[in-house]
């Protein structure tokens, strides 16, 4: 029994052999003896016909022999669509006729942006595009009144802060407004100046606003200058001041603030330093700062 065994071992051992290579024998042939080179081998079912993955009659770019021996290639051997010989499909995204060059739409106004996207390709000033939403709040920038500011987009719900929120192109409309600029105010930058051997020192990091209207008044935080600075609001617009005297014979200060408010958070003003008699007020000399007051 052990000498049949063993004579059957070789012809089992060849049949499986056999049986592999019969199965796998062709992908092996094709794989190790085909070619992109204009001849048909042995292995392939026509000239380079591996090498034409989908069959558009264009031969695979991305294979050095193709590239090599062919003028045209396709860049998508994927996709029969998609071949030198195609035709540029206007805004699908594919290069269709495999030619970087080749625009995928018209830009009729000359502003650099496609038909496929431009908000208006007949007017160069409208340079918008469509499917773009910088400010990301959902609408694009063709129909966003404010692209910048997520804030202000159609459908949005108004409020009471001196913008579009609703794209309706009146801000504020609709709603009944209560401006009250009372509380405390950030300012950037801080402000710091001292002079006359520091009996004159202002510091100005935040100011209180008091608002009652027509009469408002911003005074520094802390003990020292600008103090309250009294004045009048004109809707968004307020000028306030502050008178320092010396007493007769020294230095007087005069401080004055003007400025706008730019919404309910945020307002931008001048302060203003001006020091009067001369030789009294010393080393001190007349000051003007930009500032932007927030909370």
């Amino acid at each position: 029994m052990r000498t049949v065994l063993r004579s059957l071992l070789p012809v089992t051992a060849a049949l499986g052999l056999g049986l592999l290579f019969a199965s796998c024998g062709g992908d092996v042939r094709i794989a190790s003896n085909s070619f992109c080179d204009g001849i048909e081998q042995p292995s392939e079912d026509g000239v380079d016909a591996p090498f034409d993955g989908d069959g558009d009659g264009y031969f695979d770019g991305a294979n050095d022999g193709c590239a090599d021996y062919y003028e045209e290639t396709d860049c998508d051997d994927n996709d029969a669509a998609i071949n030198p010989g195609a035709t540029e499909v206007q805004c699908d995204g594919d290069d269709n006729d495999c030619n970087a060059d080749t625009l995928e739409a018209e830009d009729s106004d000359g502003d650099g942006i496609l038909a496929c996207t431009d908000c208006d390709d007949n007017d160069a000033t409208e340079t918008a595009e469509q499917d773009v939403d910088f400010d990301e709040d959902g609408s694009d920038a063709c129909f966003d009144c404010d692209d910048s500011d997520p804030t202000n987009y159609p459908g949005n719900e108004e409020v009471c802060d001196n913008r579009d929120n609703d794209c309706s192109g009146v801000a504020d409309d609709g709603v009944e407004c209560f401006t009250d600029y009372s509380g405390t105010w950030a300012v950037t930058p801080a402000v710091s100046y001292a002079c006359a051997f520091n009996s004159v020192t202002i510091n100005v990091g935040a100011l209180t606003v008091t608002d009652a209207g027509s009469v408002i008044v911003f005074a520094g935080v802390g003990g020292s200058q600008p103090g309250a600075m009294n004045g009048t609001r004109d809707g968004d617009t307020f000028t306030t001041t502050n008178f320092i005297s010396s007493g007769g014979g020294g230095c007087d200060e005069t401080y004055d603030l003007s400025g706008t408010f730019l919404s309910m958070s945020e307002f931008t003003a001048t302060l203003n330093a001006t020091f009067t008699g001369g030789a009294a007020c010393y080393d001190c000399t007349n000051q003007s700062w930009s500032i932007i007051g927030s909370r």
